[in-house]
């Protein structure tokens, strides 16, 4: 933006000369009795903002981005912004008031500034850093005629995340277990201090930093209000439980925040989408999102935008009755090419100063490079790209987002693959800067929530044949498990429904298990974003591995977990079903690990690779004895051990499909469900999942693929 900013004596605001509020002016005042003097200073300062307008625009062409509404949440502690538009070269004032203030010196609130448009009408102004709290109204006046100014009602201050990615970050709250405790939590007032913002998908060719309602699925709202009139069940359900949970950590310490929660995502679609042109041509091995058939470069960069510029269509838009279709195609028609939704629904909130980022994405890549961020390929340098670019983005004005400001991953959870599932451990490590957790060197100031465990309990197929995950009203099919009964599927075909039943978006594609994810992404930020650095932000991680040989000869390999980051947490080793091969561990006795394997290569046409062949055999494990954290791992008689890997495969075959589970083996899971977070190891307290994890074994040890090190 090009904008000219004025500050005025007392009229506190930009910091481009000395400030003063109304508050100073009183203090300064030889006045017998403040509230007089006040009122001589706000007549002043209305003198003085009248004077100063320059132009004089009707409301028809003053207008806020629409980002901007009534019972927004501004960032607290920065200077956040205001802009939008109006005639070219206007003069805007914005004021500033505490709403229900008493009328004592020591309540009143008040201060202004004034913005300059430039020649295409855009403007934009910057309040002070304010503490957290509310409310407050905001004004933006041109002149002092009649329906000259518009205002932002019960404005509050407090912690700003954006949410971001594909489906599983669009999914809305009616699709989570867990949605009508959300329901009786909304409306007995438990979350009175958050509000939520919904964006449209708003692909766009070029740039675009100011938008219209046309952009806006639902603007600000209460819970309260968005129960109401039916947006909360459309609300993304990760960002929703991750606020939740983060505020109901802010209760029990007795220090509640507001919290504001801005959903910009669009199901089906690739990293290359969100990412600037120019920045992601840093990256070797990504894909033309409009012609997934081209590698996306500088020689084919035109022909790649050319292509997607026409895709974009007026579908970008529609929104049915109830929810959003989400796609499951490999690419999302209507969203263009790369690019084009960092240009429409990143770049018209970069001006909002914002806490940080939550993104969770990454199943339409996979059957692309996941890659590595040293040799600066694939999925992995995309990540740590657009988490650098979008840094930049925010905080290109001093004083606003941090230029380090927290970033929040999800990485996918098992099943969610689409058929990819050969290629689910390669994006696993991609997702954690190929360090195996985070944050580290190569994505610095990130948080992880690890969903590899978190699977939709039952298969797509499990509301045909013997029906175990429908309540029909009929007695339960005696093939159903009726021991794991639970988890179950509305689908709205059979009347008399008695059991809590949820619907589905397709439950392999989009587990309803969300607020966990929101939970670990809380608990991660908790710790390495608010302070509380006694509370576990990961679950147990690979530091080393040896073969070792026990008194009756027999091979087995001690597996070690790094002990920093346990933070004097306890490993778990709970109860696995050993005949449904569920230890989530494996060995590779036999094939020799690829001298390439640190490159994170994907294979393609689903066909299997050393990281997913049938040389990769289930193996046992037990708690060590000696009281260590360490875990035992029984290894096969014969053979020599080249790798080890847990957290991934199944042993109904290879290569991996989508209707995997890998936490419960080769249960059949039309009949039996997999509950979420059955995978074996994790942490005591802090209950979080061991972090999956592959490694050669030479000589005995173990040696991770570059850049993780786990040479304990």
């Amino acid at each position: 933006f090009s904008v000219t900013v004025r500050s005025f004596d007392f009229i506190d605001h930009f910091g481009l000369e000395t400030e003063r509020t109304p508050r100073d002016f009183l203090n300064s005042c030889a006045c017998a009795t403040m509230l007089p003097c006040f009122k001589f200073a706000v007549l002043i300062a209305a003198v003085v903002g009248a004077n100063a307008t320059s132009a004089q625009v009707s409301s028809s062409s003053l207008a806020f981005s629409s980002i901007f509404g009534n019972d927004m949440v501004l960032q607290y502690g920065v200077r956040a912004a205001i802009y939008g538009t109006a005639a070219p070269n206007a003069q805007i004032q914005v004021n500033v008031s505490k709403d229900n203030v008493m009328s004592t010196a020591s309540d009143l609130f008040s201060y202004h500034a004034v913005a300059t448009a430039d020649s295409t009408g855009t403007w934009k102004t910057l309040l002070k850093a304010m503490p957290p709290g509310g409310t407050y109204t905001i004004t933006a006046s041109v002149g002092s005629s009649p329906g000259s100014s518009l205002s932002l009602q019960r404005v509050l201050f407090g912690d700003v995340w954006f949410c971001s990615g594909q489906s599983n970050m669009e999914l809305g709250v009616h699709f989570t277990f867990s949605r009508n405790t959300t329901y009786a939590a909304i409306r007995a007032g438990n979350y009175s201090t958050m509000r939520l913002f919904h964006a449209d998908h708003n692909p766009q060719s070029e740039p675009t930093y100011i938008t219209n309602d046309t952009a806006v699925v639902a603007g600000w709202e209460t819970p309260t209000f968005s129960l109401t009139n039916g947006s909360f069940d459309k609300f993304s359900a990760a960002c929703w439980y991750f606020g939740k949970s983060l505020t109901d950590r802010m209760r029990d310490e007795g220090k509640v925040v507001p919290v504001g929660l801005i959903e910009s995502a669009f199901g089906g679609t690739m990293i290359e989408s969100w990412v600037g042109v120019d920045e992601q041509l840093q990256c070797a091995n990504i894909t033309c999102t409009a012609n997934i058939s081209l590698h996306f470069t500088a020689a084919t960069k035109e022909q790649c935008l050319s292509t997607g510029a026409a895709a974009i269509d007026a579908t970008k838009h529609q929104y049915p009755d109830y929810l959003r279709t989400l796609s499951t195609s490999v690419t999302a028609a209507g969203a263009g090419a790369n690019s084009h939704l960092y240009n429409g629904m990143v770049l018209p909130f970069a001006n909002f100063s914002i806490k940080g980022w939550l993104w969770y994405q990454g199943e339409n890549n996979l059957p692309f490079d996941a890659g590595n961020v040293v040799s600066r390929s694939g999925y992995a340098c995309m990540l740590q790209t657009l988490i650098r670019n979008w840094r930049a983005a925010w905080s290109a004005t001093p004083d606003t987002t941090d230029p380090a400001a927290p970033f929040g991953i999800v990485t996918l959870a098992d099943s969610t693959d689409e058929g990819w599932g050969c290629n689910v451990p390669q994006m696993h490590w991609a997702e954690t800067g190929n360090v195996g957790f985070a944050p580290n060197a190569y994505l610095p100031n990130t948080f992880l929530a690890t969903a590899h465990d978190l699977a939709d309990p039952w298969d797509d197929s499990c509301t045909s044949g013997a029906k175990c995950c429908v309540d029909t009203g009929e007695p339960l099919d005696p093939s159903c498990n009726a021991a794991h009964r639970g988890w179950l599927v509305q689908n709205g075909q059979y009347p008399g429904v008695t059991e809590p039943v949820t619907p589905t978006m397709g439950l392999t594609i989009h587990p309803r298990t969300k607020e966990q994810v929101g939970a670990r992404l809380a608990q991660a930020a908790w710790s390495l974003v608010y302070g509380h650095s006694d509370i576990a932000w990961t679950g147990p991680v690979l530091s080393g591995c040896a073969v070792q040989q026990t008194a009756a000869g027999e091979t087995t390999l001690r597996v070690k977990f790094n002990r920093s980051l346990l933070l004097g947490d306890a490993i778990v080793l709970r109860n696995y079903n050993r005949t449904e091969q569920a230890s989530v561990m494996w060995a590779l006795m036999s094939d020799d690990v690829p001298s390439d394997a640190d490159a994170n290569y994907v294979y393609t046409n689903r066909q299997p690779y050393w990281g997913d062949s049938a040389s990769w055999i289930n193996v046992d494990m037990t708690k060590a004895k000696d009281g260590t954290n360490d875990v035992i791992v029984e290894l096969p008689a014969s053979g020599t051990i080249r790798a080890i890997r847990y957290g991934h495969l199944s042993p109904k075959g290879h290569p991996q499909s989508g209707h995997d589970k890998i936490c419960c083996g080769n249960r059949n899971f039309d009949l039996d469900p997999c509950a979420p977070e059955s995978c074996p190891l994790k942490s005591a307290k802090g209950n979080l999942p061991a972090m999956p994890f592959h490694a050669a074994v030479v000589d005995g040890k173990c040696k991770c693929f570059a850049p993780q090190v786990c040479d304990e």
